[in-house]
């Protein structure tokens, strides 16, 4: 057995002896610390991978928001122009009437102008002076009608038709009636009358409730008293005459 021969040499050598214990480690207990670490390390990726998809589905939650907020805005605006645009078509752009005002202002013309080439007609072809008197009433009356109502379609931006044309209203009954004459001519035109001015007052009272230019409204309530007046006249024109054919016989 060595023997230290000095006190101070054996004090070093359990000094190397324990140096050499604590450096050493246990295999078993490093490779658990190192899975451990290992696995810890994993765990903090995983998580911080897991709060990167959060942080990645979030952004695309907010971004399909964003999307769906702008594709409704857009959905929304273009509804509003189609509304817009449907507005816009049910009026005229070139007479500023709507599309139903449109089409009675041109009928209620083209009917004024026929109304005043049968009155006169009438003070060519007639012969009881009671039917000259009321045919040129309807000259008059209607020329200024036709007047008034020129001057609002022009004030719309609407061109009146054409005077020398000849009218949508015409028909048979008209070129009958310019082929006769004296008593004959007399009876068919007067009847003629109480049948058209019972259609005009019927169409203009209608048009009265419905029309939504206010200038053509108030047009069309002034000109219904004389439609009336024209109307009830006819009809009296008409009984005078089966009377007279019924004395007559």
């Amino acid at each position: 057995m060595f023997r230290f021969k000095s006190p101070w040499a054996l004090a070093a050598c359990m000094a190397v002896a324990a140096g050499l214990g604590m450096g050493q480690t246990d295999p078993s207990r490093s490779g658990t610390q190192s899975q451990g670490q290992s696995t810890q390390s994993q765990s903090g990726q995983s998580q911080s991978g897991q709060s990167q998809s959060g942080q990645s589905q979030s952004g695309r939650s907010q971004s399909g928001s964003q999307t769906g907020s702008t594709g409704s805005q857009d959905s929304g605006s273009t509804r509003h122009g189609k509304r817009s645009q449907g507005s816009a078509d049910r009026m005229n752009t070139s007479g500023g009437f709507s599309s139903s005002d449109r089409a009675f202002v041109m009928t209620a013309a083209e009917g004024g102008m026929k109304e005043v080439q049968m009155g006169q007609m009438a003070l060519e072809k007639a012969q009881d002076p009671a039917v000259k008197s009321y045919a040129q009433k309807l000259v008059d009356d209607h020329t200024r009608a036709n007047q008034e109502l020129t001057s609002l379609m022009q004030s719309k931006g609407l061109d009146s038709p054409d005077k020398t044309a000849p009218t949508k209203q015409s028909n048979t009954s008209d070129m009958h009636m310019s082929s006769m004459n004296g008593t004959s001519f007399d009876r068919s035109w007067v009847h003629y009358m109480v049948q058209d001015h019972q259609k005009d007052v019927r169409e203009f009272q209608q048009e009265a409730k419905r029309a939504q230019d206010p200038e053509l409204k108030a047009w069309i309530e002034k000109t219904i008293p004389v439609l009336q007046d024209h109307l009830r006249q006819a009809q009296q024109l008409q009984s005078t005459m089966k009377g007279n054919s019924s004395n007559s016989k």
